[in-house]
């Protein structure tokens, strides 16, 4: 009998683990995404190792971004973006700033180089949205005022173009491979 192929077994890691810890994670309490956490570092390379290959696993989490903003636009409406513009635009922007500069400010004081901790901050500051939106769908709040601002004003296509700028940059590939021992970068 001839082995399954490589993207076929990991699917099926990756699907089992999610089964098995988001239920747990929503039992005790966390919400999905805690549970989808947990899942990813446990049977990651310093977890289990059940899947030790960073450029499988870099696909999957490709996949799966390309999924979510396929969603996310499905949901948005023009007319209703247009509506909230001064909310998404002025507090959005507010947000992504403040988390910004303070996740900067942490992996400085954890000793990462700038261009890294730069990268950092803007990336985790982008992605705070599509967790938001995640909790207030678990807690039936997106219905509300406040629901339908977070809903409106997914900044996840503002963090690809924010991160694939900051990765194209030639300074910021060159240290990646400097640092990385000749790591990659694809050019976006």
């Amino acid at each position: 009998m001839e082995h399954a192929p490589t993207w076929l077994i990991n699917s099926f890691i990756y699907l089992s683990a999610a089964v098995i810890a988001v239920p747990l994670s929503q039992a005790l309490g966390l919400g999905s995404i805690i549970g989808y956490l947990v899942a990813v570092i446990a049977i990651g390379p310093w977890g289990l190792g059940l899947v030790t290959n960073v450029t499988d696993i870099l696909h999957f989490a490709e996949f799966g971004v390309v999924l979510m903003l396929f969603l996310v636009g499905l949901e948005l409406e023009p007319k209703r973006l247009w509506s909230l513009r001064r909310p998404i635009f002025g507090w959005g922007l507010a947000q992504v700033i403040g988390c910004a500069v303070a996740l900067f400010g942490v992996a400085l004081a954890f000793g990462y180089d700038w261009r890294i901790a730069l990268v950092a901050g803007l990336g985790l500051s982008l992605s705070s949205t599509a967790i938001a939106l995640q909790v207030l769908g678990e807690r039936n709040l997106l219905p509300t005022s406040s629901g339908q601002v977070a809903r409106a004003g997914n900044k996840d296509s503002a963090a690809m173009q924010t991160l694939a700028k900051a990765l194209n940059s030639a300074e910021v590939k060159a240290f990646i491979a400097e640092k990385y021992q000749g790591a990659v970068v694809p050019a976006f």
